[in-house]
């Protein structure tokens, strides 16, 4: 299982765990499978009532319930057949975990990551903050605080768009806010749609609502409204789209995650940050990567919190490695990686901050009996550290809005701040700093 350890004060327990998860890997797990028909072909006649047509569109994608061996091999042998392979499960890289949990306020003294005096990175056994160890986000401000032309995705479990510090930096499909409930006002195969979707069936329908946290926390990392009360966000100027893929049992199907990766390209996201992860390979899923990287879009995604080297430890999806990607790895208040974060030469291109986050709380939280107001939450892992790094992308396409994306890649690599021990840990060697990425300073 692909886990992300949160904030625990004993860092014993936390070396422990860490020593547990790294050979607790994620079995093999899968519903259905996926079958992509040739160009120009039909679906067998056999499979046509016991299949799913799926909203991709580069291809005729189906999803399909078998069990039977022998039907899948004979499927495969189909002259109509492209290809045919499980509909894996990955998971978010992340469990529920304590943290704390504080009352709204003004809590940007709080967030090291943005602005890190030394003092505000909460002290453990193993060490403390390091003045200026952050993203230097005050004087990236300076420049811009984000555009409201640039939309990031949020893959993920959905996110609490009710939260007042979320709810007016959405993304809205027009057509779907100015259409009629319960129709498909714009003709893309969803009804009402007006700020995402949700592909993955957690029970509630296609409400995009986040009632598991995770989402919510790394929306409010990438752009919570920079609002005088709780938290900032990265890019609190730009605006998210929502693409929850969480299914009920908190699995996230490869045959969603599709659907909702060729909907962030079809409604014009600017790129897209995830913390999904597994170790099954998938065709289908490096499709959809390609798919982004001919539609000019970036994807950041967290690297895995086994504490591994991806050279030689095989993860998915940081280990299809397309061009268009960005793999980011975590590091603390010191400026070194942390434990967990999983590493490479090769595969991760650049670290952020990722221990102890504050960031916002989804309202399954804070809206029990007798318990009012909002609430924020201390998070931590790769997870955290991909949408410090997608928020900070979204400064840069605000700013130049033409940037090509691997323009944009290449610039954010290559203005990092460099540390002695990232030389081999990370593509960059380095950190994200916003103010030398806005400005294009390299060494």
């Amino acid at each position: 299982m692909m886990l992300d350890i949160h904030f625990i004060k004993d860092d014993l327990m936390k070396l422990i765990l860490l020593f547990l998860l790294s050979f607790n890997l994620m079995a093999a797990e899968f519903k259905g499978y996926i079958l992509k028909v040739k160009d120009n072909s039909f679906l067998p006649d056999s499979l046509v009532s016991s299949s799913k047509k799926l909203n991709i569109s580069f291809g005729q994608f189906y999803l399909i319930d078998s069990k039977n061996s022998l039907m899948i091999n004979d499927l495969k042998k189909d002259p109509r057949i492209d290809y045919i392979e499980p509909n894996y499960a990955y998971e978010l890289l992340a469990v529920e975990g304590s943290g704390d949990i504080t009352k709204s306020g003004d809590l940007f003294s709080k967030q090291w990551s943005l602005n890190n005096t030394g003092k505000n990175f909460p002290r453990t056994v193993l060490h403390g903050g390091v003045a200026g160890k952050d993203i230097n986000a005050l004087k990236g401000w300076e420049i811009t605080e984000g555009h409201s032309e640039v939309i990031v995705g949020i893959m993920d479990s959905g996110i609490d768009y009710k939260h007042p510090e979320l709810k007016n930096q959405l993304w809205i499909n027009q057509k779907e806010m100015n259409g009629t409930e319960g129709v498909d006002d714009d003709g893309n195969g969803y009804i009402d749609d007006i700020h995402g979707h949700a592909f993955g069936d957690d029970g509630m329908g296609t409400d995009p609502m986040d009632y598991s946290g995770h989402g919510t926390h790394v929306a409010g990392i990438v752009a919570a409204e920079k609002n005088g009360i709780g938290v900032n966000g990265v890019a609190p100027g730009i605006k998210i789209m929502l693409l929850k893929t969480r299914s009920a049992k908190g699995k996230y199907y490869v045959a969603d995650i599709v659907e909702s990766l060729d909907y962030a390209i079809k409604h014009g996201a600017t790129l897209v940050t995830s913390s999904i992860g597994g170790e099954a390979y998938s065709k289908t899923y490096l499709e959809v990567l390609e798919r982004m990287d001919e539609a000019k879009m970036l994807y950041v995604q967290a690297a895995g919190n086994h504490a591994k080297n991806l050279d030689r430890f095989t993860v998915y999806p940081p280990s299809y490695n397309t061009r268009n990607m960005i793999n980011v790895g975590n590091h603390s208040g010191n400026g070194k990686k942390w434990l967990d974060s999983n590493y490479s030469k090769n595969l991760v291109g650049i670290f952020a901050p990722g221990v102890n986050i504050l960031s916002l709380l989804n309202k399954d939280f804070y809206a029990g009996p007798g318990r009012g107001g909002y609430y924020y939450k201390v998070l931590g892992g790769t997870s955290m550290a991909a949408p410090h790094v997608a928020g900070a992308l979204a400064l840069l396409y605000s700013l130049e809005p033409n940037i090509g994306h691997l323009e944009a890649k290449e610039r954010l690599l290559a203005t990092v701040v460099k540390e002695r021990r990232m030389k081999n840990q990370c593509q960059s060697g380095g950190r994200l700093d916003i103010y030398r990425l806005l400005m294009n300073i390299r060494d």
